[in-house]
């Protein structure tokens, strides 16, 4: 622990209701604070003291202080509340665990490699984890959703080993952490998800497939993992002794033209990924067969699911069809990205993804919560690292769409980072969302000013 309060002296804090007392719906005043993507990983290199060459998050003391600041304007209120992690709060793709000269196990995700994972990632973000701590400590609920960067989340000892480390001496993370699969629903008020499953190659084919799996089961990363370390291994054979490793095409493109050899002995790398193309195929086929059984009715899955977040079985299932649809077009994506390669080897930049797609399938997801009687008014998503707050349904007076945006350093240019939405529920009225962004240096948030659909 820090040593440091949670808030300043006063009243005790606003106790949040434990698991089991009473769950924080529309019916109770309360707020909810989302934030995503910070993409932890190693931290630093503890042999060098600089980051590691895979790390992507680098702002440990402005996240610790905006989780103890939001901590002491709830306190200060005496307003319960709870924090929301939608996603890719770790990035177990990004941590290394074999030395140099050795299989780094990038994409293992087997149980013992996300457990060792886990602990090198809270050892090498100590002041993330001490805020985290104390929130537990001050019985502030922690709900924790996956992302296509930490599915094994869904792992239960890998549940246990978080609950744990954010317990400390004394401590239990039991009845503040809680997991969802895949969706933080709240009756009348929110749906929350990372999003990735909108994102043709790093949807999963089912729903709640991942929570499913037996602690020695094999999870088969997403197709974008398999991607972003084949870009990784030919850049290690391009690039050797480089200190920042990044899965950028665009710097894969330049370093095989000035080393083409390195696109010969990473010859592993490419049957790798043949693999990977190939797996791929089978889960398109596979998923839409398990698609058109919940859809049916036969697909015991979605009946479970929805007693999990009170969605009902219809939602469900249209949200598996949606995210089927979504996989089907993994091919098409990387046929798109060939030619976008083709192009950058001619000199021609190559064209943008297709704006807004995470805007068109949250306005999917909304149709299909409202034909079965789920709608809400906010749909909170992730993924994509783009603050946004916009209209969802007809003239966008329906719903709202937002994106928490991205901690991390994986935005160019201008982008807004250190994003986050803040949702304030009190009974009888319809919920209010502001799209914030930390300002380290005052120590405040600040409204984000409107952006365009996100670019993927």
């Amino acid at each position: 622990m820090s040593g440091r309060p949670l808030a300043p002296e006063g009243p005790a804090p606003a106790r949040s209701p434990a698991r089991g007392e009473s769950e924080p719906s529309a019916k109770h005043a309360h707020s909810l604070v989302l934030v995503s993507d910070l993409h932890m990983a190693s931290g630093r290199d503890p042999a060098t003291g600089r980051p590691a060459r895979t790390e992507d998050f680098a702002r440990d003391s402005a996240f610790a202080s905006f989780l103890r600041a939001r901590a002491a304007a709830q306190t200060e209120l005496g307003r319960p509340w709870r924090l929301v992690t939608l996603g890719d709060l770790f990035d177990f793709a990004r941590v290394e665990l074999g030395g140099p000269g050795e299989d780094r196990r990038r994409l293992d995700t087997s149980t013992g490699a996300a457990l060792a994972k886990l602990d090198r990632i809270a050892a090498g973000h100590p002041e993330v984890f001490d805020a985290l701590r104390e929130l537990v400590a001050a019985g502030v609920p922690i709900d924790v959703v996956p992302g296509n960067h930490d599915l094994e989340i869904a792992r239960p000892a890998v549940q246990r080993r978080l609950r744990e480390l954010l317990g400390g001496p004394g401590l239990s993370g039991r009845d503040w952490i809680e997991f969802h699969p895949r969706i933080f629903y709240m009756p009348g008020v929110l749906y929350a998800e990372h999003g990735h499953h909108h994102h043709d190659i790093n949807t999963t084919p089912q729903l709640w497939r991942y929570s499913e799996a037996g602690e020695g089961e094999v999870l088969e990363a997403p197709l974008g993992s398999e991607l972003g370390e084949y870009i990784t291994r030919l850049l290690e054979a391009a690039e050797p002794g480089t200190e920042r490793l990044d899965p950028d095409l665009a710097r894969l493109v330049a370093a095989l033209r000035a080393r083409p050899a390195a696109g010969i002995v990473t010859w592993r790398a490419h049957l790798r990924f043949a693999r990977a193309l190939g797996r791929q195929a089978v889960r398109v086929g596979r998923a839409a067969v398990m698609s058109r059984r919940a859809t049916a009715g036969e697909d015991g899955r979605s009946g479970t699911a929805a007693a999990d977040t009170a969605l009902t079985h219809g939602s469900l299932a249209g949200l598996d069809r949606l995210a089927i649809a979504t996989l089907a077009n993994t091919f098409s994506r990387l046929s798109g990205m060939a030619v976008a390669s083709r192009a950058s080897r001619r000199g021609r930049p190559p064209e943008p993804p297709p704006p807004g797609y995470m805007h068109r399938a949250a306005a999917a997801v909304h149709r299909i919560l409202r034909d079965h009687g789920d709608q809400v008014p906010l749909y909170v998503f992730a993924h994509t690292h783009a603050a946004e707050r916009s209209g969802l349904g007809p003239a966008g007076t329906e719903a709202t769409y937002l994106n928490t945006g991205t901690w991390s350093e994986l935005v160019r240019g201008d982008a807004a980072r250190l994003t986050f939405v803040e949702i304030e529920v009190e009974p009888n009225t319809p919920p209010a969302a502001a799209l914030l962004t930390w300002d380290p240096t005052r120590g405040q948030a600040m409204p984000v000013e409107p952006a365009g659909p996100d670019r993927g």
